[in-house]
C-alpha cells in the first residue's frame, strides 16, 4: 500500500500523473509520509496503469487526466512525466483547482518551457516544486548544517564530478550547491561542452560539459558531467558522483554511495559516515513530500525547493549552455538569459558529423 502507515488521519489527497518506473519511487515513498494519502494514478499505457492500481492499492486508475481531476478533489499532484510533457498537465491541475505540485526534475527541456511553468504557476497561485530530493537524503542535512552554522569554516572550491549528463542530474546537484551556498544567485558561469548522444533521449543537452560557476566571495565551483571528465570513472551512473568541498578549515564531501564526511584543522583523522541513495531515497522522497503538505498548512512553512528556488537552478542550467555556445564567461543576469538549447545541439550534432566524416 502506498499510504502511511500511521494512524492519524491524512489531511492531504494525492494523485499522480504518470506510472513509470521513476514515478514508482513517488509512490512508495508515502510510506513515510503522515499528512497525506496517495488515492489514485493516471496513465495512457493500460498495463501500467494496472500494475500500479494493485501494486498501490488504488480503487481506481484513469487514462483520460481529466477525468481522474473531475473525479477526485486532490490537494497535491505529482507530474512524473518526461521533461517535455510539464506544461500541459500543470495546466490542468492548476485549472482544477489542486493546491499544489511536484514536478520531477528537470522542470523542463527549454528556458521558454520553464517561463511557461513559472507563468501558470502565477496565474493561478498554485504551489509548485520541482523534484530535487537530495536536500532530504540521509547525511546531507548534517553537512549542510556544518557548513551554515561556520562550524566547517567559509567555503573556497566546490568540485562537481558526476558521470550522468548535465539534463539528467545537473538540477540535483545544482540545487544542492544552492543549499550549501544559502540559495544565492551566482555571478558568472563560464562553460564548454562535447557530444551530442544524449540528444535523442527524453532528456536531451550535451554528453559532457565541464563549467565554471562563480559566486560572491570568490568562491568557485567547478563541474564536470559525463564519463569524459579527468576525474570521473566509468561505472555504474551514479556511485562516482561526488562533491568535494574546499573549505578554510578543511575539506568535506557527500556521495551517493561512497559515504560522506569531513576532515578540519584540528582533527587528527578524518570523520567517514556510510551512504546508500538505493536504501534512503524513499525516506528522502517521503519527507520532500511532508513539507509539501506543512507548507499547504502554513505559508511560513515554505518548501526549500520551491518554484522560485529550482526556477534559478535551472537558469544556471541555461547559463551553463548559453556559455558554451557563446564561448565565454557570462554574467548570470536572469532576465538577461537565452534559450540556446536548439543552437547547442545543432553546433555538437554538426561537430559529431565533421568528426565522422573527416
Amino acid at each position: 500500500m502506498a499510504s502511511s502507515e500511521s494512524s492519524v488521519e491524512a489531511t492531504y489527497r494525492s494523485g499522480l500523473i504518470g506510472c513509470g518506473a521513476r514515478t514508482a519511487y513517488h509512490a512508495q515513498a508515502y510510506a513515510h509520509v503522515s499528512s497525506a494519502k496517495l488515492v489514485t494514478a493516471c496513465d495512457l499505457d493500460s498495463s501500467r496503469r494496472d500494475e500500479f492500481k494493485s501494486r498501490f492499492g488504488f480503487d481506481r486508475v484513469y487514462e483520460d487526466l481529466g477525468q481522474m481531476l473531475d473525479e477526485n478533489k486532490l490537494d497535491i499532484v505529482h507530474v512524473v512525466t518526461h521533461p517535455s510533457f510539464r506544461i500541459q498537465p500543470l495546466r490542468a491541475c492548476a485549472e482544477a483547482g489542486v493546491k499544489a505540485v511536484i514536478l520531477e526534475k528537470p522542470m523542463a527541456n527549454t528556458l521558454d518551457e520553464a517561463q511557461q511553468i513559472v507563468e501558470i504557476a502565477r496565474s493561478h497561485s498554485i504551489r509548485v516544486v520541482v523534484n530535487t530530493q537530495r536536500r532530504f537524503i540521509a547525511g546531507w542535512p548534517e553537512l549542510r548544517n556544518m557548513v551554515q552554522s561556520g562550524e566547517a569554516g567559509r567555503i573556497r572550491f566546490i568540485r562537481i564530478n558526476t558521470p550522468p549528463p548535465l539534463s539528467f542530474c545537473g538540477a540535483h546537484l545544482i540545487d544542492m550547491v544552492e543549499d550549501l551556498m544559502n540559495d544565492v544567485a551566482p555571478e558568472s558561469v563560464l562553460a564548454t561542452a562535447t557530444g551530442a548522444t544524449v540528444y535523442g533521449s527524453t532528456h536531451p543537452g550535451p554528453d559532457h560539459v565541464l563549467a565554471s560557476i562563480h559566486y560572491q566571495d570568490g568562491v568557485q565551483v567547478l563541474w564536470e558531467s559525463g564519463k569524459q571528465g579527468p576525474g570521473i570513472s566509468i561505472g555504474s551512473a551514479f556511485d562516482r558522483t561526488e562533491l568535494d568541498i574546499i573549505t578554510d578549515r578543511g575539506r568535506l564531501w557527500f556521495s551517493d554511495f561512497n559515504g560522506w564526511g569531513y576532515h578540519l584543522d584540528g582533527q587528527p583523522n578524518a570523520i567517514q559516515h556510510p551512504t546508500n541513495f538505493s536504501n534512503d531515497q524513499d525516506e528522502a522522497q517521503g519527507q520532500f513530500t511532508e513539507q509539501v503538505c506543512r507548507w499547504l498548512g502554513d505559508e511560513g512553512q515554505l518548501h526549500p525547493n520551491h518554484l522560485g528556488s529550482a526556477f534559478r537552478v535551472f537558469q544556471i542550467t541555461m547559463a551553463i549552455i548559453q556559455s558554451a555556445v557563446e564561448g565565454r564567461r557570462i554574467p548570470f543576469e536572469q532576465d538577461q538569459l537565452r534559450d540556446c538549447c536548439a543552437e547547442l545541439q545543432s553546433r555538437l550534432e554538426s561537430q559529431v558529423l565533421a568528426t565522422e566524416q573527416g
